[in-house]
């Protein structure tokens, strides 16, 4: 599955859902002759992400488009971003949606930025409103951060329900690890929640061990035991981890952590588009 292609078909849905068989009021109003210029403001300082997408919108409507910032630029209150040209009607029918996608992204990016800046590289979940998988995703790649595993389809990873299915096999809770670890396409990640089974999956083999809702005390204690273990195993810390203790996080010595709020918990950013007399 290419994650460009998922993109635009996600931006063509949204584009659908909002013009429908059209917009009644700027049909009614403006007209499908006129033509006109506008520009897409932002009115909050960031990280810009969605240049892209709104180019891809624009062309789809038959817009010209010229970007004056580029994805993972600095934005500050009142720079323009990107000129649309074409008529009026047109530039309407994209405004809403191209704006979603700027505000939202941008939001995405610039949270990123700002956890990256802690010292340690900071991952996406999969916890996004359905359907923005991808653009999320990807405005955390543009803010610094790491993608994790794109969907289910992408890496390996052994979670608590896994496991629960596993057992109603009559499988102990050891052996459901085991063959979790065992059978998984290789690199093979496990979730796990007390340090008796992390050191017990390092000792399996897992390529990267996550250490779920562990504290940042528990976590610095345990690393260095599963690296005893398992020199090339990787340590992810997640749940829990918010803005105000990633510091604490930062400092385990894990090689990355992993958070829902820099994506499911983003306010979109402050932008507007502007038609020029």
């Amino acid at each position: 599955m290419n994650a460009d292609d998922e993109i635009r078909r996600l931006l063509d849905i949204a584009l659908e859902n909002d013009i429908g068989p059209g917009d009644v009021t700027a049909a009614r109003i403006i007209g499908r002759d006129q033509r006109v210029t506008a520009v897409f403001v932002t009115r909050s300082a960031g990280v810009v992400a969605g240049i892209d997408e709104v180019e891809y919108m624009a062309e789809k409507l038959g817009l010209g488009f010229r970007a004056l910032k580029r994805d993972g630029g600095d934005m500050g209150s009142g720079d323009e971003l990107a000129v649309v040209e074409g008529r009026a009607y047109d530039v309407l029918c994209a405004e809403r949606t191209a704006l979603n996608v700027l505000a939202r992204m941008s939001a995405i990016a610039s949270e990123t930025r700002d956890w990256c800046s802690h010292g340690v590289p900071v991952a996406a979940t999969r916890k996004t409103p359905p359907g923005c998988l991808f653009l999320d995703k990807k405005a955390v790649r543009i803010g610094g951060g790491l993608t994790h595993r794109m969907a289910l389809w992408d890496k390996t990873l052994v979670k608590d329900t896994h496991l629960e299915c596993l057992r109603t096999r009559g499988l102990s809770h050891h052996e459901a690890f085991q063959d979790a670890v065992t059978r998984g396409e290789r690199p093979v990640e496990v979730e796990v929640e007390s340090e008796d089974d992390a050191l017990f999956v390092a000792g399996l083999g897992a390529d990267i061990i996550m250490l779920d809702n562990f504290s940042p005390e528990k976590a610095k204690a345990i690393i260095p035991k599963l690296r005893s273990i398992s020199p090339c195993v990787r340590v992810e810390l997640s749940g829990g981890i918010t803005r105000d203790n990633i510091r604490e996080y930062a400092a385990c010595g894990a090689d990355f952590v992993s958070s829902s709020a820099i994506t499911a918990a983003v306010v979109p950013l402050d932008m507007t588009m502007r038609v020029q007399e």
